[in-house]
């Protein structure tokens, strides 16, 4: 019966164009009363409408109403109609503000607000890819732990800052106008430029220590000292550092690159006098990465009683990390009727002012 008592109360309703639902008198075109109409809400009091745990479907008319049972990404629990002029759910609560699927939320526990998911509403965001807003005013782009106002390092505090370029533009603006602090880019000059609240100033290059390396051999008791013939040979035991501004320098005679750009480098030595037969040669050498890439070389076309040696110097252009070591090649004194086999050489070193400085590198950087 009561089924077909809300039927009649709807055919009813057809005639005078209002449904009256426990009420005789509708003042609407829908008009619902509880069974305490004006008075307190009873527990079935009420209307429902369709219940949803998710918005991922467009709807289909315009004002279709959906209760979404919890929140999904960036879309909060609670009633959410259709809008078809933006394509769009639209939370009944929130009407104002950002309503697309990318909006901000809170994360309180952090201090911040910050963007729950990608433009596709679900995918939640990485800390790399998020933007967030500290409660201090802090913004950081692609990280969520921002250390100055625009923060778009991937790893900000860290010696290796990571990813984050930051892309400046020009302007037409005095320095005046913009402020003290303010940075532009000139597209004449090609620089960037720096207002000091009165003029805008080409900014200069980061100070920093620039690598300048000075050491040689000049004790015996020191490794390194005697090079075989035919034979390439690193040169060990550099046992006097007269400079090593970077700490670049190892004993063993390596130095790693600070930072890419270009070194002048130059690398001598000298044997002990003794025997060198016709056409005999000393090559001294400078490797890069393992690899030889310049030498420098002397010869002897006649033979006879010498304190062989060999020099190089030029400028090379290395990449941060890079490594160079100096090396020594020799054929000065064969035994045999070929070039094959010979006499090992020692280098010429002492303390005593006769031998020392004999044996020598330095490396500067531009």
């Amino acid at each position: 019966m009561r089924k077909t008592a809300i039927a009649l109360v709807f055919l009813s309703g057809l005639a005078y164009s209002q449904v009256g639902i426990n009420t005789n008198s509708p003042q609407s075109t829908l008009d619902i009363r509880g069974a305490n109409h004006m008075g307190p809400v009873t527990a079935t009091d009420g209307v429902l409408v369709p219940r949803v745990n998710s918005l991922t479907t467009n709807g289909s008319a315009d004002g279709q109403l959906v209760y979404l049972v919890a929140d999904q990404g960036s879309r909060l629990q609670g009633f959410h109609y259709w809008n078809a002029t933006t394509n769009q759910w639209v939370h009944a609560g929130l009407e104002s503000g950002d309503l697309t699927d990318d909006a901000w939320v809170d994360d309180n526990a952090n201090s911040m607000v910050k963007l729950a998911t990608l433009s596709n509403g679900t995918t939640a965001r990485t800390d790399a890819t998020n933007v967030v807003i500290k409660n201090d005013g802090k913004m950081g782009v692609g990280n969520i732990a921002p250390r100055t106002k625009l923060d778009a390092r991937t790893n900000p505090g860290n010696a290796n800052p990571g990813e984050g370029a930051i892309g400046i533009g020009t302007t037409a603006q005095t320095a005046a106008a913009a402020g003290a602090g303010a940075v532009r880019y000139n597209t004449t000059t090609k620089q960037l430029e720096l207002s000091n609240g009165t003029t805008w100033q080409v900014l200069d290059k980061i100070n920093y220590t620039k690598a300048v390396v000075v050491a040689k051999k000049n004790s015996v008791g020191t490794t390194g000292n005697s090079y075989n013939y035919n034979t390439q040979t690193n040169v060990t035991g550099w046992n006097v550092e007269l400079a090593d501004t970077t700490n670049s320098f190892t004993s063993d005679g390596v130095f790693t690159a600070p930072r890419t750009g270009q070194y002048d480098v130059s690398f001598s030595f000298n044997f002990t006098g003794s025997a060198i037969t016709d056409n005999g040669f000393a090559e001294a050498l400078i490797l890069r990465n393992g690899n030889v890439i310049r030498r420098g070389i002397t010869s002897f076309p006649k033979g006879g009683n010498s304190q062989a040696g060999a020099a190089v110097n030029f400028v090379v252009t290395l990449n941060q990390g890079d490594t160079l070591r100096p090396a020594i090649f020799q054929k000065l004194r064969r035994t045999g009727l070929v070039f094959d086999t010979g006499d090992a050489k020692t280098l010429r070193l002492g303390n005593n002012n006769a031998d020392d400085g004999f044996v020598n590198i330095s490396i500067v950087e531009h």
